[in-house]
This record gives C-alpha cells, structure tokens and sequence, in this order.
C-alpha cells in the first residue's frame, strides 16, 4: 500500500506553507508515498534509483526535480546517497515566485520537466555541475542554519534564502537550451515580461517552435488551458497587484495590464475572480 503524507506528517507549518530537511540514506530504500503538498528534491551527494509510478531511473549528485503530490515516488538502491527535500504548499511557491516567472529556468523546472518526465524522459531534468552545486550547498548550509537557531524572524530568512536558491536554480535551467521543452518555457517567460503588449497567438506560437494547432494543443497538455486563457490570468493577476497597491481608476489599470479597454477588462475580471475589480478592491482592502 502506497502511504500518503499529508503537511502536518512532516514539518509543514500550514500557517506558512514550507519545511526542509537534509536526509542522509542509512537505508537503501524508502517506499513509494504520495504528499499533499510538492517537493523539490536536490542530490547533494552520491546517487541511487529514484522510484516513481511512471518508471524508475538513477539519480546522482547535482540532481535537482520537482514531485507534485500526487505522483508516487520513493528511493532504492540510495544507500550513502545524500538529499534535501523541500516540501511546499503550491500557494508558497506562488507567493514566493512571482518574479522568477520572468526565467525560462522556472517553467522548466517547476511544470515542464514533471510532465515530460511522466513521458519516461527523466534525461531533461536539472543537474547542476560541481561548481553550481558547492554554491547551492552553501546557501543550504545557511538555510539549515537559520532553521536550527530559530531566532526571531526565522522565518523571513528562511523565505529569503529559499528565494535565492530558486533564483540561481532557475537561471540555471535557463542556461540550458538543449531540452525539447526550452522553446516553450522561453514563451511562458515571454508572456510574463510582456503581458501589456499584443500577444498574437501565431506569434507566440512561432516562438515556440510550433504550428499554431500545435502549440494551442501542447499548451493545454501542460497547463489545462488555452493560451489565451493563460495570458488573461498573468494580465488579472497583474490588475489584482494595482487594484491593491495603487491608487489608479479601472481604465489606467486595465491598459495597464494589457487589456484595451475597462469594458473589457472588467468582463474578464469577472470571469476569472467571480466578482468586478471594484467589488474585488473593496473586500480585500476591507480586510486590512
């Protein structure tokens, strides 16, 4: 029977959506589990098979992969392998990543390396070589430093170090343009620096290497949405951050965010936030 962790079986604060630990494998093995939550597992030192309900393949130091939660996985074989794992909620990887979406290395990394994998291609994963693992090692020292004492606003530098990791992470991936999927985490990171333009859909199928049918059937394989679809959510998203934090009327804001106009704008709002972006304004500044 394949055992499930949920956050409070590990560590996970819910109230703050993170958790880490160093593992040193004693054992040879550790068995197929599933998590409510997702994981970045990071091979500090020697290496081992990593086990999954899609196939299994060796791993080795300077290995990095994310596991969404409902993918079984465990480790054989791994005795004297070295690993951190770290657990997340998916809204803490949102709130803490918002400006690495700008790095190809993100989408890669965090949504399309996991799926190609489960294609048996686990070959197109991160790994980082000698001198880009000592730096990251580095920052996990300081992070497991800061986890340990636990002085007073442990928490922020732990956030802050874990930012840095992901920064140099996702550069990293970046750097890599040999992966069939580069192309398209290119694109994505595309449409989050250039939202407020004209994103045609042939242009940005171009970009990706991909006829236009193909690159509307592709997106929906990875992200379960069209691309219109997801360029709407980065431009609401963006509209949500100013209808919080600034002081602009709908029209500034909504050819702000790349939408031509409030109509419009205010049209797509509701679709996405079930409410108008005054309606959305008031309740959340009410709350503070």
């Amino acid at each position: 029977m394949v055992k499930h962790y949920e956050p409070a079986d590990t560590g996970i604060d819910v109230s703050y959506g993170f958790h880490f630990g160093p593992h040193h494998f004693v054992k040879p093995s550790f068995d197929l589990h599933t998590h409510g939550f997702m994981e970045m597992v990071l091979v500090l030192g020697g290496q081992g098979t990593h086990l999954t309900s899609y196939g299994d393949y060796q791993i080795q130091a300077g290995d990095v992969f994310v596991i969404y939660g409902d993918t079984a996985h465990g480790f054989a074989e791994s005795a004297g392998m070295d690993i951190v794992n770290f657990m997340f909620t998916e809204s803490y990887l949102e709130e803490t990543s918002r400006w690495l979406r700008q790095l190809p290395g993100y989408h890669s990394l965090f949504y399309l390396e996991p799926v190609y994998r489960h294609r048996h291609e686990a070959r197109n994963r991160l790994r980082l070589s000698a001198s880009e693992l000592k730096r990251v090692k580095r920052i996990v020292e300081r992070l497991d430093q800061e986890n340990s004492a636990r002085d007073p606003g442990y928490r922020a530098a732990l956030t802050g170090q874990w930012v840095q990791l992901l920064t140099f992470l996702c550069r990293s991936f970046s750097n890599i343009d040999s992966v069939p999927f580069s192309p398209l985490a290119d694109t994505l990171a595309y449409i989050e620096e250039h939202f407020a333009e004209d994103l045609s859909l042939d242009a940005l199928a171009d970009r990706a290497h991909y006829s236009k049918n193909q690159f509307i059937r592709v997106f929906k394989q990875h992200y379960n949405m069209t691309p219109n679809k997801y360029v709407n959510q980065v431009r609401i998203d963006h509209a949500k951050d100013l209808l919080l934090h600034s002081d602009k009327n709908m029209t500034e804001i909504a050819l702000d965010s790349g939408f031509g106009d409030s109509n419009y704008f205010s049209r797509m709002f509701k679709q996405c936030e079930n409410m108008s972006p005054m309606q959305f304004r008031k309740d959340r500044l009410l709350e503070f």
